[in-house]
């Protein structure tokens, strides 16, 4: 059973559906356990992968003994879930609070052979909403405490293990490292696009630009959207679409009106469709502030685009500067204009980076790679 968040569209999820139907080729039986409902829950259901949802917590756990008290509710509906399907193997994602029950729920599930936890990111989340520094003290604490009782922690990146062990001061012997991964054959570019160019009312020749993730801080869309406002100043046959949805989507429509691009720029919410979009585009942008390892990044890769992101823990050991995509330094936005400007300016040169980037994936972060990874964790977890 995997055990995460929510269902939002994200990295996360895309690879943990990608993880899954690796597995079910396999023969496991594996099932999805989330605790908010989102877009990818049909995905998941399409393939065949069952999934349940679970009411969330309504507090915190600064406020102890009301958390405790749902904790104690989820506890008793997750050993219900694991007993009814007789899971072996329980494993965490984006939980933060909850991952905290999963070390206690091998006592009471006769079946529950494995308990792990998985990070995605290089900057643990809770601190980025802990303004007075209350709670990171007591995630601290319990991370470290309840950690002695897990099998495993899988880091999704070297840098992501980084930055958790000098976090929380893990244990190294139980922590592994299993890089993202993706299919490869998902994004082929194959047939006509012009029907979905339309539908974005972009005209036939103009360059298309594209970001994809959630429209948080993190992801610095805003960085792009001023970079891009100086690039068409060069470039005025270019648009740029942003994939995604998030707390920030009113501020970046504002942004993009005060500069004077949103006819230019068009928000195209959550998409099923990313793979039709990067076959598409004419160059990737990733902006993001801090990433573990992007699973849209992998994606741009695997379709063999022109890829333009910041240099940053997670993404530096995927692209190498002038050679599969280019960098810049985050949260800068003359450096990231320039950029632009240089790969529309040079098409050939950055199609040659693309084709260098899909097979950095083909190498490295293919999905059956990251499938056979696990399935030998498990086995060796397990002494089989």
């Amino acid at each position: 059973m995997e055990l995460i968040l929510t269902l939002e569209q994200g990295g996360a999820q895309t690879l943990l559906l990608e993880k899954l139907r690796y597995l079910q080729r396999q023969g496991c039986f594996v099932m999805v356990c989330a605790f908010e409902d989102g877009p990818t829950r049909p995905q998941f259901e399409a393939a065949g992968i069952p999934v349940h949802l679970i009411q969330p917590s309504r507090w915190s756990v600064v406020a102890l003994p009301l958390f405790l008290l749902e904790l104690s509710r989820i506890r008793r509906h997750l050993i219900d879930l694991l007993n009814r399907h007789q899971i072996d193997i329980i494993q965490s994602h984006l939980l933060s609070r909850y991952d905290f029950l999963l070390p206690g729920l091998r006592r009471a599930v006769k079946h529950l052979r494995l308990v792990i936890w998985t990070f995605h990111n290089t900057t643990f989340e809770i601190r980025q909403q802990d303004h007075l520094g209350l709670k990171m003290p007591v995630y601290r604490w319990l991370y470290r405490h309840f950690s002695r009782r897990v099998d495993a922690i899988v880091m999704v990146a070297p840098a992501v293990k980084t930055a958790m062990l000098e976090e929380f001061a893990f244990d190294e012997r139980i922590v592994h490292v299993i890089e993202n991964a993706i299919s490869l054959e998902t994004y082929t570019s194959t047939g006509d696009s012009t029907a979905l160019r339309t539908a974005l009312g972009i005209p036939p020749q103009a360059k298309i630009l594209l970001t994809a993730g959630r429209l948080t801080e993190q992801k610095g869309q805003r960085y792009l959207l001023e970079a891009f406002a100086q690039a068409l100043v060069a470039h005025p046959d270019v648009y740029l679409c942003i994939a995604g949805e998030g707390a920030l989507l009113d501020d970046l429509k504002r942004l993009a009106a005060n500069l004077k691009i949103e006819g230019r720029v068009r928000f195209l919410g959550v998409r099923q469709d990313i793979p039709a979009l990067l076959a598409l585009t004419d160059l990737f942008l990733l902006p993001s502030l801090w990433e573990g390892l992007p699973q849209a990044l992998l994606e741009a890769m695997a379709a063999a685009k022109p890829i333009i992101a910041t240099r940053i823990p997670g993404v530096a050991g995927l692209i190498e500067d002038q050679h599969n995509g280019r960098l810049v330094p985050p949260a800068t936005v003359n450096e990231l204009s320039q950029a632009i400007s240089d790969c529309l300016e040079s098409p050939e040169a950055c199609q040659q980076m693309g084709m260098r980037a899909r097979e950095t994936v083909r190498q490295k972060h293919d999905i059956v790679r990251l499938g056979q990874a696990y399935l030998h964790l498990y086995d060796r977890l397990l002494g089989t």
